[in-house]
């Protein structure tokens, strides 16, 4: 617990950014008045740490990359940072298939993708649907675009 007052309770954990980022954190709000919950991952590759956070929430906020588009992206850049990005890319961030499977684990009534990451919104949802289907979670499943508006 990091910090408590009359409307909220907030939690975090560590969480791997890959090793140039020592100190990335995941953070759950817990709402008093509502009893309802919200966690969300930061910048992170599939953490248990997290999915311990975000047990039982009711909204986890998740960050989310398009994996199949990292070759194609690598390849405008100069070639000597293609491989140190290629490694970041797969090293830092989710891939939008792992998405349901960490909301399964973690119990989350849903789960929202963020902070995408080689492709548009609108591209996450039909994999992240498909993957869902595939292990059972059946929570709902949102690609918001900016200043879109969830309601817990």
């Amino acid at each position: 617990k990091v910090m408590e007052d009359r409307n909220v309770i907030v939690h975090a954990t560590r969480v791997h950014h890959g090793p140039e980022v020592k100190d990335a954190y995941a953070y759950r709000f817990d709402i008093k008045s509502s009893g309802k919950s919200v966690a969300f991952s930061g910048d992170t590759v599939p953490d248990n740490q997290l999915v311990r956070l975000a047990k039982d929430v009711d909204l986890l906020v998740h960050e989310a990359q398009m994996n199949s588009n990292i070759p194609a992206v690598i390849k405008g850049f100069a070639p000597s940072v293609r491989g140190p990005l290629e490694k970041h890319l797969y090293n830092s961030h989710t891939n939008v298939r792992a998405i349901p499977r960490i909301a399964k684990e973690a119990g989350a009534k849903r789960v929202s993708m963020c902070h995408y990451v080689l492709a548009k919104p609108e591209a996450f949802l039909a994999v992240a649907k498909s993957a869902a289907a595939q292990i059972g979670y059946t929570g709902e499943i949102l690609a918001p675009v900016e200043l879109d508006q969830i309601v817990l």
